[in-house]
């Protein structure tokens, strides 16, 4: 008896241990899959179709097909960009990224997983109805590369939870908008990955200018971290 104290003392802490841990969730699994995702599109830039080549100020975009949606991968080279103006961006995401598209306001609807959980209202053009996007913000910063991105991801639950907010508009997705940034002498690279579905019909000409926004969207990004200005495109 005298050996067997010790052994149920440390089975029963064990138990109120696993008991008052909490559970890991699905996020790490999400962004780890997402993640994945923006490496292998990266990694194939050079094989899809190339819309955008300018050696002189290092910006590039081509584009390919996920989950039936266009997907465009863009990169640009932005001297004089610095960790600090990238953290102020992103520390005031949604007032920012509300800038730099005039059709989109973004708000903070709360954590999920200690992920910051974002409505993106978007209002098209007349007649087309309004969208509402679910989406979760992942962030990673080291020594190599300053991360942040978005998806709509594993938000099920929480556009249940968020029906009232959402009311009658379309339901539309970002499949991925994920943005990198690679420190070299002078500046960062910009990498971007960019896929959405706004469900239901959409306009060939708009269509075409989100495109067109996808593929300049890092430079769009660093121009207005460097100046505050918004490239017109």
């Amino acid at each position: 008896m005298i050996y067997n104290v010790p052994i149920t003392v440390l089975l029963l802490s064990l138990l109120l241990f696993t008991m008052a841990s909490p559970s890991t969730g699905i996020r790490p699994g999400i962004e780890a899959q997402l993640n994945e995702l923006a490496e292998k599109h990266i990694a194939a830039f050079d094989s899809y179709t190339q819309v955008v080549n300018d050696p002189a100020t290092g910006h590039t975009a081509a584009y390919t097909v996920e989950e039936g949606l266009r997907l465009t991968v863009a990169k640009y080279r932005a001297f004089g960009l610095t960790l600090e103006k990238i953290k102020a961006f992103y520390g005031n995401y949604c007032e920012n990224t509300g800038k730099l598209n005039e059709l989109n306001t973004m708000s903070n609807i709360g954590e999920d997983e200690g992920h910051n959980v974002f409505h993106i209202l978007s209002k098209p053009p007349f007649p087309l109805s309004k969208r509402s996007t679910i989406a979760v913000q992942y962030m990673r910063n080291d020594d190599e590369s300053f991360n942040a991105m978005i998806s709509s991801k594993g938000t099920e639950a929480l556009v249940k939870e968020n029906a009232k907010l959402i009311g009658k508009n379309v339901l539309a997705r970002t499949i991925i908008n994920f943005e990198r940034y690679i420190p070299f002498e002078g500046g960062y690279d910009i990498v971007t990955v960019v896929c959405t579905d706004p469900a239901g019909s959409i306009p060939d000409f708009l269509k075409k200018k989100k495109a067109d926004k996808d593929a300049s969207y890092p430079l769009t990004i660093a121009n207005f971290m460097l100046t505050g200005a918004v490239c017109p495109i």
